[in-house]
């Protein structure tokens, strides 16, 4: 996939909305993501056909970041 998007979640059975899409400059296809970095706020992407690894990082105010793992929630 040369783009992603980002779905924010509302409440429990309320319909996802698209928040931001993020585009490769890469190449064509993305295998992995995670977000990690202050907050959580940054989304590091596996690009497959470089072997790149992207990134980007979403402002606070956007309100855009990933939960923690399971095997790291305190």
């Amino acid at each position: 996939m040369a783009c992603g998007k980002t779905f924010g979640n509302g409440s429990a059975g309320s319909a996802r909305r698209t928040v931001t899409v993020v585009r490769s400059p890469r190449g064509l296809g993305t295998t992995n993501c995670a977000f990690g970095g202050a907050g959580n706020r940054t989304l590091f992407i596996t690009e497959s056909d470089t072997g790149a690894i992207l990134k980007a990082e979403f402002p606070e105010e956007m309100n855009i970041s990933g939960a923690s793992m399971f095997a790291h929630a305190s």
